[in-house]
């Protein structure tokens, strides 16, 4: 009996169907792998952390409601005078908006942070702002030189309120950076939206401080929004504080645009908005540089949130906790 062309066929169809599948197998796998890189948090120490997972599981032991709003407040310390006037620029300086901080032990210019270390043989200046007792947030090119060097940052000294015209200029003294943290992507790749990180410090110099909140906004929320950038600028001398009042301008997935006035020395400064009586002092984005007729911050998204919740809980779980916890009872 001769074949049938369906019992013919069988033995070839099945090869180019299991060929068909694999390839479409492969190249699901293949693009996935382009498209969602894996993310992690990397140390200057070598270590790896899961910090988006981490942060869900964080969040867990504490009344949950500021994590789920993607909003923690600022911790401002007893007794210490809160500026108010900062909220309206009374001052304008020629074509520069900038206004010098003539008093930095006063909150929130005391949470910011003046920091300088080596890249190799290279100094560098940046700005920072304080997320907890120990903890400095920054750029993360000011942790990590992506491209040139392709070094962490050594000899790292972080001084909160530095005002050289000042008789105390170094009002809450200086601390040692002992160790980083970023996000593997910028280490590996130097991806500008992960231009983010924060140092670990010898001290607990925050307790003086008080530290600045951070959240989460919309691109309603935050557009046209009054904002605030606040530091070292090198134009100034690098060592006295300085801040631009702004609006933001753009708002894509991963930065802000803002027209605040910057120049060198200020990556890291935090930008905050002044509009929402929640948490007027929240950071919304990191400064990262400038260009053209605007300035770029990289945006607190969901995961820098988590990111930055880990790394003030991981740091000061034992002694720090930013967070209310439940109720035991």
């Amino acid at each position: 009996m001769k074949p049938t062309t369906k019992t013919f066929l069988l033995p070839i169809l099945l090869p180019l169907a299991s060929i068909i599948v694999l390839s479409t197998l492969y190249t699901q796998t293949f693009a996935q792998d382009i498209s969602t890189p894996e993310v992690f948090a990397v140390s200057s120490w070598g270590d790896k952390l899961d910090f988006k997972t981490l942060a869900s599981e964080t969040a867990m032991l504490y009344d949950n409601q500021a994590f789920s709003e993607k909003l923690i407040p600022p911790r401002i310390p007893e007794n210490m005078q809160v500026m108010e006037s900062f909220f309206t620029p009374n001052v304008i300086i020629g074509d520069d908006d900038r206004l010098k901080v003539t008093d930095t032990t006063n909150f929130p210019w005391s949470t910011v942070v003046k920091i300088h270390g080596n890249f190799g043989a290279f100094s560098f200046n940046c700005s920072g702002w304080m997320l907890g007792p120990s903890t400095v947030a920054t750029s993360a090119h000011c942790i990590y030189d992506y491209g040139d060097t392709n070094t962490y940052a050594t000899n790292v000294i972080v001084t909160p309120a530095m005002n050289s015209d000042s008789p105390n200029s170094e009002p809450f003294g200086h601390c040692e950076a002992y160790k980083a943290w970023i996000i593997n992507l910028w280490e590996t790749i130097g991806d500008p939206k992960y231009d983010y990180g924060v140092y670990m410090l010898r001290c607990r110099v925050g307790e003086q401080t008080g530290n600045l909140g951070y959240r989460v906004m919309t691109d309603e929320q935050i557009d046209e929004a009054l904002t605030n950038v606040t530091g070292y600028p090198l134009d100034k001398g690098g060592t006295t504080m300085w801040f631009g009042m702004g609006n933001v301008l753009e708002t894509p997935a991963d930065f802000l645009l803002y027209d605040n006035d910057t120049t060198g020395g200020q990556s890291g400064a935090p930008v905050w908005e002044l509009i929402d009586d929640a948490c007027q002092v929240c950071v919304v984005a990191t400064h990262r540089s400038g260009i053209d007729d605007h300035n770029t911050g990289v945006r607190i998204t969901n995961d820098v949130f988590d990111f930055l919740f880990v790394m003030q809980q991981r740091v000061y779980h034992s002694i720090y906790i930013p967070v209310v916890l439940k109720n035991a009872g």
